[in-house]
């Protein structure tokens, strides 16, 4: 009797430190053009492999993080290549309440004292999840964002789908303070939500696999109440912009040494202006990386 306990819980053990693993195909237009595959190991590593191409070109990223026991991250580590080519090296420490981060475009460090989430540059699709999990621990759904600002997670709807016998819950969530306008992304409805979907209407669907047939109802719902939510909600404020920076290179292009690019973290969004702060050229006005996906 002593044995069979020991060794069912041997097997409950074994079972409960499983690695997960979780893939996710990337469409535009409907046609399969690359993947994404996650492995969530059961000491709070997360590695992703994400590769597509669209017109020939498209991002590959190796990325590595680390969870603590309560969610919170405490190094992340992303190495490949963007959209153009251009090379991406970022990396993000947190040690004894100091932050610590660097990539091709910045650099800094910051003492962290409640929760924070560090917001990449460059990313899987699993790394924005990472995000919207961080906002949804905390009270309101918001969350201080390093290197600043911060990121506020509002749930939009939920819908049920089939696929192969097997049934899910699919949540939809807005992600306010990444840029002017929010960002949409599908997360599944347990406790510890999973990344499930990106929708782009008309262009692109990353959704896990064997739910891709899913995906015209997401992006139905996802057109349909974000249009009746632009009518409902006035203006909104921009969000706290990032201090001015250079742009080294990290989508494939350099600012001209005369001017500093003030830009929104997350999108990428670059504003050139000159360090003297007059009009820059008009080619330089606004540019949007090719990193960004």
């Amino acid at each position: 009797m002593r044995t069979l306990v020991a060794l069912a819980a041997a097997l409950l053990a074994g079972t409960a430190s499983a690695d997960t693993t979780l893939h996710y195909t990337v469409l535009f237009q409907g046609k399969p053009a690359g993947a994404e595959t996650a492995i969530v190991h059961a000491d709070g590593r997360v590695d992703v492999e994400m590769s597509y191409r669209n017109n020939g070109r498209g991002p590959d990223i190796h990325e590595h993080s680390r969870f603590g026991a309560d969610g919170t991250l405490v190094s992340f580590d992303v190495k490949g290549k963007s959209t153009f080519g251009a090379p991406i090296s970022e990396s993000y420490t947190l040690k004894g309440g100091k932050a610590q981060w660097r990539s091709q475009a910045d650099h800094g460090e910051a003492a962290v004292s409640g929760a924070a989430v560090y917001v990449p540059v460059d990313s899987s699709f699993e790394g924005n999840a990472a995000v919207v999990r961080a906002a949804l621990r905390q009270p309101g759904n918001r969350i201080a964002a390093l290197p600043g600002g911060e990121v506020t997670v509002k749930r939009v709807l939920d819908t049920q789908l089939e696929s192969g016998g097997q049934s899910t819950t699919a949540v939809l969530y807005a992600v306010v303070g990444r840029d002017t306008q929010p960002d949409f992304i599908w997360l599944t409805a347990e406790a510890d939500p999973r990344f499930f979907a990106i929708v782009v209407p008309g262009l692109a669907r990353i959704i896990e696999q064997g739910w891709e047939a899913g995906g015209d109802t997401l992006e139905r719902l996802q057109c349909t109440s974000t249009t009746a939510a632009s009518r409902r909600s006035p203006p909104r404020a921009r969000p706290r912009a990032m201090p001015p920076r250079r742009w080294r290179d990290a989508a494939g292009y350099s600012c001209p040494r005369s001017l500093t690019c003030t830009r929104t973290r997350t999108t990428g969004t670059c504003c050139c202006r000159s360090q003297e702060g007059s009009p820059p050229a008009a080619t330089w006005a606004t540019t949007t990386p090719a990193s960004r996906r």
